[in-house]
C-alpha cells in the first residue's frame, strides 16, 4: 500500500514538473518571437541603406530666397536635395545659400556678394538655381556674366523670383514665374504679397537640377524661341505653361515663362 501511495504522490510530482517546463518554454519561444520582430521593425530597408548619389566634383549652387528662406522650408528642401543629389560637405552636389543670412556683413545684407560666394568654391560649378531671387540679384548676375564675356559656362535658372523680370531675362538662360504674380503685376509683386511657396515647388526644384545635369554643359545662347520652349517641356516635364507677355509693352519673352 505504501508503494503504492509512494508511485502516486511521484507521478504528480513529475506531472507537475513536466507542466512547469512546458510553460516556460512558451514563454522563450514568445520572448525570442518578440526580440526577432523588434530585430526586423528596427532594421532598416535596402532603399535606406543605399546612397542614391555618388561622390563629385562639379557642385550645383542653390539660393533659397524669399518664399524659401524660412527656417522650416530651407530645412525640408535640403533634405530633398541632399537625398537625392548629396550635400558640398559630404562630396556632393549641392552648395546651397541663404538670402539674407548668407549674405551679411556688420549687420548689412549684400545680395551683390553672390559672385563671391559662387568663386570662393574650388568646385567645377554645374549650374546656378535661384529659388525667390531677392531685389539685386540682377547685379551680382550681371558681374558673373561679365567675368565669363557673356558666355557663363553653365545654366544659370531663376524660378519664383523676387527680382524685377527683365533684369533676370537678361542674365539668366530661363526664369520661371507663377501664373497669378505675372498676371497681377505684370511683373514681381511686392515683396511681402507673395507668402506662399508653390505647392510643387519642391519637384520642379528636383526636376530643373535633374535637367541641368542632363545638359553637361551651357544651354546655347542661340537658341529660337521654340527651341528654348523645348528645354523648358524638358525641364518642367508634364507641367502647362506659356511664355511670359509684358504687360505694358506687349512683348513676349523669350526665355521667361509662367506656369498655371
Amino acid at each position: 500500500m505504501k508503494k503504492i501511495i509512494t508511485l502516486c504522490i511521484l507521478s504528480i510530482v513529475l506531472m507537475a514538473a513536466c507542466n512547469r517546463n512546458s510553460g516556460n518554454s512558451s514563454t522563450s519561444s514568445s520572448s525570442v518571437e518578440l526580440k526577432v520582430d523588434t530585430i526586423k521593425a528596427n532594421k532598416p530597408s535596402v532603399e535606406q541603406l543605399i546612397q542614391q548619389w555618388n561622390v563629385t566634383n562639379k557642385r550645383i549652387v542653390v539660393l533659397f530666397g524669399y518664399d524659401f528662406n524660412s527656417e522650416e522650408t530651407v530645412k525640408s528642401l535640403t533634405q530633398k536635395l541632399e537625398q537625392r543629389y548629396g550635400l558640398d560637405s559630404d562630396g556632393g552636389l549641392i552648395i546651397s545659400y541663404i538670402y539674407p543670412d548668407s549674405f551679411k556683413h556688420n549687420g548689412k545684407t549684400f545680395p551683390s556678394e553672390f559672385p563671391a560666394l559662387v568663386d570662393e568654391n574650388e568646385k567645377e560649378i554645374a549650374g546656378i538655381v535661384l529659388l525667390g531671387a531677392p531685389a539685386g540679384t540682377e547685379t551680382a548676375l550681371s558681374r558673373i556674366q561679365y567675368f565669363w564675356k557673356l558666355e557663363v559656362p553653365y545654366p544659370i535658372i531663376a524660378l519664383f523670383s523676387q527680382e524685377e523680370a527683365a533684369g533676370l531675362e537678361a542674365n539668366c538662360d530661363i526664369v520661371i514665374d507663377k501664373a497669378q504674380k505675372a498676371e497681377i503685376t505684370g511683373g514681381i509683386a511686392p515683396e511681402e504679397t507673395i507668402t506662399e511657396m508653390s505647392e510643387d515647388a519642391p519637384e520642379i526644384l528636383l526636376d530643373t537640377i535633374d535637367y541641368i545635369l542632363s545638359l553637361n554643359g551651357a544651354i546655347p545662347k542661340d537658341l529660337k524661341k521654340n527651341e528654348i520652349k523645348d528645354h523648358v517641356k524638358l525641364m518642367l516635364k508634364n507641367r502647362e505653361f506659356t511664355q511670359y507677355k509684358d504687360p505694358e509693352s506687349g512683348l513676349t519673352s523669350i526665355n521667361h515663362f509662367v506656369l498655371h
